[in-house]
């Protein structure tokens, strides 16, 4: 049986939610962390920023917003979800010690998948 989550309010472009991403693997994490924004600010190479930014501008550029550079100057004219947005932290549980991350978030943001579908995935 399927688990569908209650609808999420709507969110406007003012919302001063601070979301963190709690990636747990092989819960499709690491999808949606290229989705978001977060996904190129935790990059550390900046070449492959640049690449990130580059991708990500062209994903949520509208006919007005040109290619973004490593800054992100022109996603505020894109279509960009707001979620993506307001989610302004991220760690994979098994690597990054969250500590820093839990004090400035107000809100947690979670993959989750059943234990056996998981299992089967890491072969």
């Amino acid at each position: 049986q399927e688990y569908c989550a209650p609808p999420l309010e709507v969110l406007d472009a003012n919302e001063t939610r601070r979301i963190l991403l709690v990636h747990v693997g092989k819960t499709g994490g690491e999808t949606l962390k290229h989705i978001l924004r977060i996904g190129c600010l935790t990059r550390s190479n900046q070449m492959l920023k640049d690449k990130c930014w580059r991708r990500f501008s062209a994903q949520y550029a509208n006919e007005n917003s040109p290619a973004t550079d490593s800054k992100g100057g022109e996603l505020s004219k894109s279509k960009e979800p707001v979620l993506s947005k307001l989610v302004t932290g991220y760690f994979h549980y098994k690597r990054v010690n969250p500590i820093a991350a839990l004090n400035h978030s107000t809100h947690y943001l979670y993959t989750i998948r059943h234990p056996l579908e998981r299992i089967q995935s890491w072969f």
